[in-house]
């Protein structure tokens, strides 16, 4: 007699993923499954690849963002014979932030025929962060050079300025880009004090934010006051809070100048 032993392999005729596309946000992560066909295949090992792992990492399977981006995550079959993949687009954080103007003159803080030095501790602002849930509060007054030094401080101290943030709130992680003052155009000869847009860019969990603090003229300035200040917010790319007194008379001036930018304002001065 004779014999032979005969093994028989039964070939891997395809590869699957539960998704073809995905998004997370950077830091968070998934987890894809991959099927293969037949469910009786000899080999049913597989190897993971990113097509670009700052982007995303995958190990696995599971898929970790790392940053903004797209990348392209492969699964192979052991013979490389099947391929299967999935498009991860990662995006940035979403940040979210109370936000509120505080009237200085009536805060006690000194107005521009006062003082331009606010007298309150860090204490009574902290109070006010804690009673409204704010994370940041901008200064209602913006006339002169020494308001127009606006200043967001990590540790919450006072400084020349007008945008104070919480402590250890949303705003205590971040890194401050960039900062410009605007002088807003004079107009009429009842509005004499100069006015200023400030302006500060901020990094929050990967995200720039734009922050604007001003306080818009009086009757007769409204509309050259506006139409800048519009103007120089459809120029700016990132998102946006704008922070300030904007002594607004009717809903039509919102209307027709800042309803267009999304802005929704919930009173009117």
């Amino acid at each position: 007699t004779a014999s032979c032993v005969v093994t028989v392999i039964v070939p891997v005729t395809g590869v699957s993923l539960n998704k073809t596309s995905t998004s997370l946000t950077v830091g968070s992560s998934e987890t894809l499954t991959a099927t293969i066909s037949p469910s009786n295949a000899s080999n049913n090992n597989v190897t993971w690849t990113s097509s670009n792992t700052n982007v995303a990492t995958v190990s696995n399977g599971k898929i970790k963002a790392v940053a903004a981006g797209t990348a392209t995550i492969t699964v192979t079959t052991k013979d490389g014979s099947k391929k299967a993949t999935c498009i991860v687009t990662v995006t940035k954080m979403p940040v979210k932030i109370n936000a509120a103007t505080l009237n200085v003159g009536n805060f006690a803080c000194g107005t521009s025929t006062t003082s331009s030095t606010c007298g309150k501790s860090v204490g009574d602002f902290a109070t006010l962060f804690n009673n409204y849930k704010l994370d940041l509060v901008g200064m209602q007054e913006v006339f002169n050079t020494s308001y127009a030094n606006q200043v967001i401080t990590k540790s919450g101290t006072l400084q020349n300025g007008s945008y104070y943030a919480r402590p250890n709130a949303i705003l205590s992680n971040y890194s401050a880009l960039s900062k410009n003052n605007y002088k807003l155009p004079a107009c009429g000869t009842t509005n004499t004090e100069s006015r200023y847009i400030q302006k500060i860019v901020v990094n929050i969990n990967g995200v720039d934010i734009s922050f604007y603090n001003t306080h818009f003229g009086l009757s007769g300035c409204h509309e050259l006051h506006f139409e800048y200040t519009a103007n120089l917010l459809k120029n700016d790319s990132n998102p946006i809070i704008l922070l300030g007194d904007f002594n607004i008379d009717s809903k039509s001036w919102y209307t027709n100048y800042f309803k267009d930018l999304g802005f929704k304002i919930a009173a009117f001065d």
